[in-house]
Order: structure tokens, then C-alpha cells, then sequence
């Protein structure tokens, strides 16, 4: 959780869940030019970040353990699971919903963010990391103009390359979005 912590992590209250009437927003590509069209738009306001992967999809990761909370991440409270093993090689993923920006926020200046562009599933992404920081990879992904899906893979017990960290970030992402897309 060092980008957490680093980021403005300020705020741990148990996350809350459930369903929401909320009709998403239609398929769009979002104002940047270069962003590629959404197979389709997602909601995420009103879903509960612990349900975004299967307990398949968390076998496939290898984690074990859910905590709901809500943090402050990039100024932005975000609803936020952590899906966590339950023994050694500690690694974690944490997924969040947020229902309020976009991914163009991420570049309106003033944080301290590698950034890099990429895509999932067909879904414009941002890879980012804290500038410096290399204990962590962050995927955001434009899944329906002003809202993201946020998967960070973050190893604690054993050292591991950027790349691997990145790789295993965008699997978590591809596998929740997989889910979220279920939860419409």
C-alpha cells in the first residue's frame, strides 16, 4: 500500500455493497482523440469492489482474503477491495471503483504520476506508478466517460521486476473487468 500511503491514503472505513438501479452510461470514446471506442460502457457506481473478482478468477491469482474499505487515492475517495494471500509469497491486488472521474483526470497535472497508455480487453488504460516508486503497478481503465476501474498488484514479501508487477496488474485488470462486466 505504499502508493496508498504515498498518494494520500488518509481515510480506512469498511467498504459497503450492493446493487444499484443505475443504467450505465452509453458506449462512447471519451474525449481523447488517440483513446480507442469502449466495446461497452460499465456502470461501477453501486457495486461492491469484493464482488468485481470470482472466487475463480481469485484462485487464478492465487489470493485468498477480501477487505472492503474506501481510501483516498489521487484525491478521490475510492470504493476499494483488497484481495490478498493468506500466506507466504505476500502479494495483493486492489481493485477499485471510481464512479466520479475519468481517466483524463489522471492527467489534469499536479500529481507526481509515471504514466503510460495502454489498453485491456479493448478498454483504454493508464499504466501509473508514483514517480520513483517501483514496489507497485497501478492499471486505470476508461470504462465509461468520468469512471474507472482501478487494479494495483502490489508484492510484499518477494522482490519483483517492474515488468512482472505490470504483467500481473494487467491480468488482475482483465480478469475484473471480465466480472464487472457481469454485474450490469
Amino acid at each position: 500500500m505504499v502508493a496508498l500511503a504515498v498518494a494520500g491514503c488518509t481515510q480506512q472505513v469498511p467498504g459497503t455493497g450492493g446493487g444499484s438501479s443505475e443504467t450505465p452510461p452509453p458506449a462512447s470514446t471519451s474525449s481523447s482523440a488517440n483513446r480507442p471506442d469502449r466495446p461497452e460502457a460499465l456502470k461501477v457506481d453501486g457495486i461492491d469492489a469484493c464482488k468485481v473478482l470470482t472466487p475463480e478468477q481469485m484462485q487464478t491469482l492465487k489470493v485468498q482474503r477480501t477487505v472492503p474499505e474506501t481510501n483516498k487515492i489521487i484525491g478521490l475517495d475510492i470504493p476499494l477491495c483488497n484481495f490478498a494471500t493468506a500466506s507466504a509469497p505476500r502479494f495483493s491486488y486492489g481493485v477499485g471503483l471510481v464512479g466520479s472521474k475519468g481517466i483524463d483526470y489522471l492527467r489534469s497535472g499536479g500529481s507526481n504520476l509515471d504514466i503510460n497508455d495502454d489498453e485491456v480487453s479493448g478498454y483504454a488504460a493508464l499504466q501509473t506508478n508514483l514517480t520513483g516508486v517501483t514496489t507497485e503497478c497501478v492499471y486505470w481503465l476508461d470504462v465509461a466517460d468520468g469512471k474507472m476501474l482501478m487494479v494495483e498488484y502490489r508484492p510484499a514479501t518477494e522482490k519483483e521486476s517492474r515488468e512482472q508487477m505490470c504483467q500481473k496488474a494487467k491480468q488482475g485488470a482483465e480478469s475484473a473487468l471480465k466480472t464487472l462486466k457481469t454485474l450490469q
